[in-house]
């Protein structure tokens, strides 16, 4: 171990990485020498890890998600993984589970739980040398050296690793990831709630003075292509890439947004109901308009009267005047809050109530009537729920 170590960091100082280290390209002679092969995928990187040329061969188990996709960074880290990959396999017998898979959401089983007589904190290091995100790797193959349990001569390994793989599958990255396109809002103040007596079931949103900081929305809902890159699945009953994604439930969108983060090493969330608002109207731009952008629902959103009775291609309407499509019609959208009547209080960044039995979800659909639409109406269900008009957005703290 140690001797592959030191030529993965002596390769690794001329910047360049292996990026298909597996164990049909680990040689071991009858001295006891250590021989890492096959640099046919090597490629140079920059000192920002930015590889010259991001299509590559790579061999599943042994490729972290990076790999998959051309636009994702590679470093020092990516061997990492694949180098972690390799003792698994060697201590266990089994080759790691594929990044892509991961990413969907099956968990890898640790090296212990395959081998309970494994040394815990070999065990662990493993796993941090094979962690999903590469910010939570070992950055060097030396750290990672470091990190493994003084006795690095690891008794009684799995024979003939090399001949017991599968052959090899040399694929060119096809993971493509299309990430959400973000509108930057500007933090500011408003009147949130019923300003003008529009019609409006209940009396639990009273106007009131609403500060929020500076944060990101996305552009359009999120539509079923990027569901389905994240997720493998669509779940929508009206089909299309462009189409926003809708039969998701509160608790669905949860674990989209995990995923999403887990690929992206970004932090997305449901947007707050204030945030949501804010937006709607225009932020600090303030669109005094019934609907978001314009005060004929003709122009900016599918509704029931106008929708054929489907959803319709996300930003096909006006936009409002920050750039944000459909946020009135097509689909209601989940907020990140509990349902409850608002404080008619002036509140900072507010996030809703502890705890409840209903989501807030915001700006009506092609199935509603245009009242539903407007930009204080309120609409709420059990997070539980899946409906054929009801999508989200995503939202991202600045």
């Amino acid at each position: 171990t140690e001797q592959l170590c030191q030529a993965l960091s002596a390769a690794h100082s001329l910047n360049i990485l292996h990026l298909d280290i597996k164990p049909a390209n680990v040689l071991l002679t009858p001295a006891g020498q250590v021989y890492l092969i096959d640099f046919g995928a090597a490629r140079q990187f920059i000192a920002e890890g930015i590889t010259q040329t991001m299509t590559a061969i790579l061999t599943p188990g042994y490729a972290p998600i990076e790999q998959y996709s051309e636009r994702v960074a590679r470093g020092a880290y990516t061997d990492v993984y694949a180098l972690a990959a390799v003792l698994y396999r060697m201590l266990t017998g089994k080759v790691p589970l594929n990044a892509t898979d991961r990413a969907s959401g099956f968990e890898l089983p640790t090296p212990i739980s395959l081998r309970p007589d494994m040394n815990p904190s070999l065990s662990q290091a493993i796993m941090k040398g094979l962690s999903f995100r590469y910010q939570k790797r070992y950055q060097t193959v030396m750290e990672f050296w470091d990190e493994l349990p003084a006795n690095k001569h690891y008794q009684n390994p799995f024979p003939a690793v090399g001949s017991e793989l599968p052959t090899i599958i040399q694929v060119k990255p096809s993971f493509h990831f299309p990430e959400p396109e973000m509108i930057p809002v500007r933090g500011g103040e408003f009147i949130m709630g019923e300003t003008v007596k529009w019609y409006q079931l209940g009396a639990d949103n009273p106007a009131h003075t609403v500060r929020v900081d500076n944060f990101l929305i996305g552009k359009y809902p999120v539509t079923q292509n990027l569901w389905e890159a994240v997720m493998g699945n669509n779940p929508s009953h009206f089909k299309g890439k462009d189409l926003p994604v809708e039969r998701v439930s509160w608790d669905d969108v949860q674990l989209f947004i995990q995923k999403l983060n887990q690929l992206t090493g970004k932090s997305y969330r449901l947007p707050t109901e204030a945030e949501w608002e804010y937006a709607a109207r225009g932020g600090n731009k303030k669109d005094v308009t019934k609907y978001s952008g314009s005060d004929n629902i003709e122009n900016v959103a599918w509704y029931g009267s106008n929708s054929g009775g489907k959803t319709h291609p996300v930003g096909q309407k006006s936009p409002n005047g920050l750039g944000i499509y459909d946020m009135s019609g097509n689909v209601w959208e989940w907020c990140s809050d509990w349902y409850s009547s608002y404080s008619s209080g002036s509140q900072t960044n507010p996030t809703g109530a502890s705890s409840g039995s209903y989501r807030v979800n915001r700006g009506g659909s092609w199935y509603s009537d245009a009242r539903f639409s407007r930009t204080s109406y309120r609409g709420n269900n059990s997070p539980t729920i899946r409906f054929y008009n009801i999508g989200f957005r995503l939202s991202r703290t600045e």
